[in-house]
């Protein structure tokens, strides 16, 4: 769910990019939908209830038909961040990572293998550091803390205790996230039953494929999946 899990032997090679690119599926969704994530956050009293007789709200629908993916992209992209909110990527993973993204510093190899070992002690045995949630941090989540403490890091490198809390952070931005994927696929599916209701868009229009929502997840990451037509014989 959060990607493809790479066999141990690449951590023995030390690759980075072989381990961190496991969580790429589920980061690249993160920046694809940016745009998206910041303009709902930044909506206040989101009008989401659409009138198809007021010119205005037939303007905000079109908008919102065409400017947010289906709901099959939107699933895949649901269930990506409900994975990186909830699973624990493999023990042997967390080491290899941890230790990847203190080399990935000047002055990180210095840090000695039981301080690495120490933090994902406490991600895997501090019900404290679980806070609720099962044992262990999900790829992504610890890609984006890796990345967060090489942009922040300028002398001192920074303590366990600060690993820890990127962690819980990046997690709480997937529960966000996920929420918001949510939201906007009930705004998709008001604006679409406005265009409905005045003939642009006929029933059944965006379900022509098989619903298999992490492969139409997929071909919106790569460009792939067609962009919603409206008629053009009203409106």
């Amino acid at each position: 769910m959060s990607g493809e899990i790479i066999t141990p032997g690449a951590a023995d090679q030390g690759d980075a990019f072989a381990i961190f690119a496991t969580a790429s599926p589920t980061l690249d969704t993160v920046r694809r939908l940016g745009r998206l994530f910041e303009w709902c956050e930044q909506q206040r009293g989101l009008r989401t209830k659409l009138d198809s007789k007021d010119p205005k709200h037939h303007k905000i629908a079109k908008a919102r038909f065409t400017g947010i993916p289906d709901d099959h992209v939107l699933y895949g992209a649901e269930r990506l961040f409900s994975a990186a909110e909830l699973e624990s990527a493999p023990e042997w993973w967390l080491h290899a990572a941890i230790g990847l993204t203190f080399d990935s510093l000047s002055n990180g190899k210095k840090v000695s293998p039981n301080v690495r070992a120490g933090i994902v002690d406490s991600m895997l045995f501090d019900q404290a550091v679980h806070a609720g949630y099962d044992p262990g941090f999900s790829a992504p989540v610890i890609v984006e803390m890796a990345r967060e403490v090489r942009r922040t890091t300028k002398e001192y490198l920074p303590m366990p205790a600060k690993i820890l809390e990127l962690c819980a952070e990046s997690r709480a931005r997937f529960a966000r996230r996920r929420v918001i994927t949510s939201l906007l696929m009930g705004i998709r599916q008001t604006a679409e039953d406005l265009l409905i209701e005045t003939g642009e868009v006929k029933v059944g229009d965006d379900d022509e494929y098989e619903f298999k929502p992490d492969e139409a997840l997929q071909q919106w990451l790569s460009g792939q999946r067609p962009v919603p037509l409206l008629s053009s014989s009203t409106g």
